[in-house]
């Protein structure tokens, strides 16, 4: 651009001629100099030379008031106010998007923290001496050798644990509050397994579990008799249904009914018959026998199962007090003895239970909750010369946080005992459990304990049909806690 030519500056007159600065103050130094001519004053007189004067003078002015003006836009070119074509653009607004992604954050963050705290609770829980629910909780939970009762009544019973016994249980998951307005929260799962059917001469056969004190088994002619005391096995439409006692005469003492769900024929000789209805089942009088069809058949309850899961509970505020295992085993399923054995056995099964993960060592953020997991053990039962010893692992873990691939629980090597249990101290010796996430394995072990039982189920062998107990691990110090459960059957590999 020129010299003269017009340009707009913000600040500026909107339409200035701005020369040269070298012009300007050209212009400056000639207005001043003009009066004065050798160091002396360039008189003049008359009225022109007034006239010549003042000319002089207002050209002084409008050169100063140029020059100021110069100076007002050159500051504006050295940080002063920044020209149109200079200025920065103001900042753009958010949009919606970037709206929502910095509300999300934000409850992310209240959500970490919140998880921190649930999770930092539960770990407090996890790591203290933990009650194993062995038993029906109304009447007793057992404990370590190394816990105390602190929870429990002095001898050892819970009767504000609200739910009912384990010997009858069905899957799921139980919730309830006591008088002290604690929760609690109790997952179950059972071996059981779906009822089966045997033929009635081999469910009645000599020996059978399923007869009755005093009852005699089928006999040749394929019959049976009734029990002397009340039988609840007992049923037909001729027996007297609510109350009462019934008489049976001659002609009317051969009738059809079942037995422990198996039909056939009831007769009666003798001089008297009768039949009397109780609470507990049916009284006989007379000599009474039942004959079942032929290919009779009688569906066989599974009564002989573990009961695994874990439990937790909390106080009216919703913080957690106390959790643990769940394990319990119907004693008439105990081994007798395992010395005998030799080779090895599989077990597959499942495990349970509750976990904690507050350092956020390996994301972003902290983790509690319960979790499933595959349950693989190994049993060899050594020989003459040597015992028993199990060993497994806990592996595909589930999380209400999504699968946990890289972690596992190795159960180390334990000596079984002549009844088939097993206990694993690592305070007192090496082996315990080892929980692994990725390829580190944690430095501070926990410990297993649990026990092999027979199926208590007809026809079977003598090899441990599953085996069940509960288990701990940590994840170094102040990182991770873990409690849970755990049932396997035996394979047929």
């Amino acid at each position: 651009m020129g010299t003269g030519a017009l340009r707009r500056r913000a600040g500026c007159s909107p339409l200035q001629p701005i020369g040269s600065r070298n012009v300007v103050h050209a212009r400056v130094a000639s207005a001043v100099a003009t009066p004065f001519v050798g160091g002396r004053s360039h008189r003049r007189t008359g009225e022109h030379g007034e006239k010549a004067l003042m000319t002089h003078w207002k050209h002084l002015v409008v050169a100063l008031v140029a020059a100021f003006a110069l100076a007002a836009c050159s500051s504006s070119d050295n940080g002063g106010t920044a020209s149109t074509e200079d200025q920065a653009p103001p900042p753009a607004e958010e949009t919606p998007a970037e709206q929502i992604a910095e509300l999300q954050g934000e409850k992310d963050r209240e959500q970490a923290k919140a998880d921190r705290e649930a999770a930092k609770a539960l770990y407090g829980a996890l790591r203290e001496p933990l009650a194993i629910l062995t038993a029906d909780p109304e009447e007793a939970v057992t404990l370590p050798a190394a816990s105390s009762n602190r929870d429990l009544d002095d001898d050892g019973s819970n009767d504000d644990f609200p739910f009912p016994a384990l010997g009858e249980p069905e899957n799921g998951m139980y919730s309830g509050e006591n008088d002290d307005d604690e929760s609690f929260t109790v997952l179950i799962r059972s071996t059981k397994e779906d009822p089966t059917t045997l033929p009635f001469a081999e469910a009645y056969a000599t020996g059978s579990s399923r007869l009755g004190a005093g009852q005699n088994a089928l006999t040749s002619a394929g019959t049976i008799q009734p029990l002397s005391t009340a039988d609840a096995k007992a049923k037909s439409a001729n027996f007297p249904q609510e109350s009462g006692i019934r008489t049976y005469l001659d002609g009317s003492r051969s009738f059809r009914g079942t037995y422990d769900g198996a039909a056939g024929v009831y007769s009666c000789s003798g001089t008297t018959c009768t039949v009397e209805f109780e609470e507990d089942g049916y009284v006989f009088a007379g000599t009474w026998t039942f004959n079942p069809d032929d290919n009779a058949r009688i569906s066989v309850e599974d009564t002989q199962f573990i009961s695994y899961g874990w439990w937790l509970k909390k106080n009216s505020d919703g913080e957690i007090l106390d959790a643990g295992p769940v394990y319990y085993r119907t004693p008439s399923a105990d081994l007798a003895t395992i010395d005998a054995l030799e080779g090895t056995a599989k077990y597959e099964g499942e495990a349970v239970g509750k976990y904690a993960i507050y350092s956020g060592l390996f994301s972003e953020r902290s983790e509690a909750g319960h979790f499933t997991a595959d349950a693989e053990l190994e049993v060899d039962f050594g020989d003459e010369s040597a015992p028993g010893e199990i060993s497994g692992d806990i592996v595909g873990f589930m999380t209400e946080a999504g699968p946990k691939d890289d972690w596992s629980v190795k159960l180390e090597t334990v000596v079984l005992t002549s009844t088939g249990t097993f206990t694993s101290d690592p305070t007192t010796t090496t082996a315990g459990t080892i929980w692994s996430i990725g390829e580190i394995d944690s430095d501070v072990k926990g410990d297993y304990s649990g026990s092999l039982h027979d199926s208590g189920k007809a026809g079977q062998d003598t090899v441990p049909y599953e085996v069940g107990g509960t288990f701990s691990a940590r994840y170094e110090e102040g990182v991770g806690a873990m409690v849970g459960a755990f049932a396997a059957k035996r394979t047929t590999e």
